[in-house]
């Protein structure tokens, strides 16, 4: 074969050629054929002539060639006569009708000895036959050469009348006309007729309700067959056929559902609401070959039948939550399953995702108790509160203490103003004030409040707060000088004590309030007698601007302040005016 290859394909020569031709009678069968299969491809002018000589000899004194080869070879040769014919000189025409196919029967007459002597044999023969028809290249060839020999004659197969029958009904417009067909088909099937009846109900899916019905009434033993089939058979246990069947055996098709048929079970539950609960009994016996993604959107779909059946499904709070997301109705259920506040948080985040309206039914559903509180606080730390779901909380639960807190900041300021005097109790709670307010309005606020010891309570919380500063007070003294607030010079004082560097302020702020009508109010009196105290000796100047009324009433109740004033006096200090009210009121206390 690399020979045959080399010479003539790879390196083609017109000595290649004569060396091949040469070298032929010594090839085998297979490599002739080889050689006159390639040499008719690349047959050209002179080698055309070089064959035509060659083949003239070979024809004229046989070939060897066993029997299984001969036809094929004689194929080849033939068609490299044709060949031929059209590539040697016009001078050589006259030779290539005197060409003919080999003669292998000269060849087996010269044969000698026992060879020539052996009797038929069929096995040999069928062997021989075998191989001939195999070498050829044609499968038509193949064919009629078995045709030949053993006389096969392809069978003319003719429809079925059922088939036949089936094709009329597509050919029918009038619709009566179509049931009434499907009606008398039905009549005529047999149980060996279902499996085709279910194949044209597949291809024609118009006419599959007919044909379940019909069939359901008038020839009741196919249409058990053909439920027989569809339910053993994948390719027809689909929910589109199933819809057709006039009878749902549950028992029988719910083991038959897989994820493949997952709507089939929907369907069933749907259709078969009286069956629901041996339905999920089967399903939690696990009776269906369904994965859990199957069955939990099975349950989404039909979680208005089988919400009553939730705990035979065994789901998880993850799973509900998931439930949830597409089926608002399940939130209650979901909820009820909630034992953490972890999981408390993780049923607003869903939450977050739904419409205030739904929240809000939601709430209203639910008796009250610890799990509807717990679900209030976390939506108020969790999820925005705005529109309904605002209005609703604030209508309703803003008077409970237990949530009027987290509700303040959904209030508007000037209506958080009323709730300060009863609910800031502690840091905790003014720091939840402080968040919706400045400091300075606080302070400010809380000195206008008529309820002194309410408004003493809040003050102190302040002072003691680290979230006030210098600027917070600065601020709100000099905002309520022109008021003068009852408590306005105890705050003063206590601005005082807590911030030593602003005495220069206090006594400037003081000087002034000293002028005002403030001896009647005893609260501010004692007020001002304790900052004097405190100031030491710049309360002396002060003291001496006094009228003689309030110098009295100042220095009548602080042995303190009288010494002050006495070593005042005796260092020359004020004008001869006012030392001399003031030696006047000194000498009418004489020693106390």
């Amino acid at each position: 074969m690399e020979k045959i290859r080399h010479h003539l394909v790879e390196r083609p020569s017109e000595e290649g050629l004569t060396f091949l031709i040469f070298y032929l009678k010594n090839m085998s069968p297979m490599e002739v054929i080889y050689f006159f299969c390639t040499v008719s491809k690349i047959l050209d002018r002179r080698s055309a002539v070089a064959l035509l000589a060659y083949l003239r000899h070979a024809q004229s004194r046989g070939i060897k060639c066993p029997r299984y080869a001969q036809r094929s070879l004689n194929y080849h040769v033939h068609m490299l006569n044709k060949r031929i014919l059209k590539r040697i000189p016009s001078t050589l025409n006259r030779f290539v009708p005197e060409m003919k196919l080999f003669d292998f029967t000269e060849t087996r007459e010269r044969r000698g000895g026992e060879e020539a002597r052996k009797e038929f044999d069929p096995f040999r023969f069928l062997i021989d036959l075998v191989f001939e028809t195999l070498v050829k290249s044609s499968n038509i060839e193949i064919e009629n050469t078995v045709q030949t020999y053993f006389h096969e004659k392809k069978e003319e197969e003719f429809p079925s009348p059922v088939s036949e029958a089936f094709s009329l009904i597509g050919k029918i417009r009038d619709p009566g006309a179509v049931d009434k067909g499907i009606s008398r088909i039905v009549r005529t099937l047999s149980v060996e007729d279902s499996l085709e009846t279910l194949m044209f109900i597949r291809k024609n899916e118009r006419y599959s309700l007919s044909f379940f019905l019909y069939a359901y009434l008038l020839n009741k033993e196919v249409y058990k067959s053909m439920v027989d089939i569809i339910l053993e058979n994948k390719q027809y246990f689909k929910l589109d056929v199933i819809k057709c069947l006039v009878e749902l055996d549950v028992k029988r098709i719910i083991p038959k559902i897989t994820d493949e048929s997952v709507d089939v079970l929907s369907y069933v539950i749907r259709e078969r609401e009286t069956h629901v609960k041996e339905i999920v009994e089967m399903i939690s016996e696990e009776k269906v070959a369904i994965g859990r993604e199957g069955l939990l959107e099975v349950f989404k779909e039909n979680y208005g039948a089988l919400k009553d059946y939730a705990s035979y499904f065994r789901l998880s709070d993850q799973e509900l939550i998931e439930i949830s997301k597409s089926n608002d109705q399940a939130l209650a259920l979901t909820l009820e399953s909630v034992e953490s506040q972890e999981g408390m948080n993780s049923f607003v985040d869903l939450l977050k995702e739904k419409e205030d309206t739904v929240v809000v039914d939601l709430v209203k559903s639910l008796e009250d108790g610890p799990k509807k509180e717990s679900l209030i606080q976390t939506i108020l730390r969790r999820r925005a509160v705005k529109g309904q779901l605002r209005i609703y909380l604030l209508d309703n639960y803003l008077e409970d203490s237990r949530f009027m807190y987290a509700l303040l900041p959904y209030l508007e300021k000037s209506d958080v103003y009323k709730y300060i005097p009863d609910y800031v109790v502690d840091s905790e709670s003014l720091n939840v004030f402080l968040r919706i307010m400045e400091c300075s309005e606080l302070l400010i606020f809380v000195h206008r409040i008529p309820e002194v010891s309410k408004a003493i309570r809040i003050l102190d919380l302040c002072f003691k707060s680290s979230k006030f500063g210098e600027s917070d007070f600065l601020f709100t003294l000099t905002t309520l000088e022109k008021e003068l607030p009852v408590l306005i010079v105890r705050t003063l004082l206590q601005t005082l004590v807590k911030f030593p560097n602003l005495k220069n302020f206090v006594v400037s702020f003081l000087s002034r309030v000293v002028r005002r009508n403030i001896w009647k109010q005893e609260e501010m009196v004692e007020g001002v007698i304790k900052c004097f105290e405190m100031i030491g000796a710049p309360a002396t100047e002060m003291i001496a601007y006094l009228d003689s009324d309030s110098m009295a009433k100042v220095l009548g109740r602080s042995k303190e302040l009288r010494d002050l004033c006495h070593e005042y006096l005796r260092k020359g200090g004020t004008n001869k005016r006012h030392g001399k009210t003031l030696r006047s009121v000194m000498g009418k206390l004489g020693n106390k």
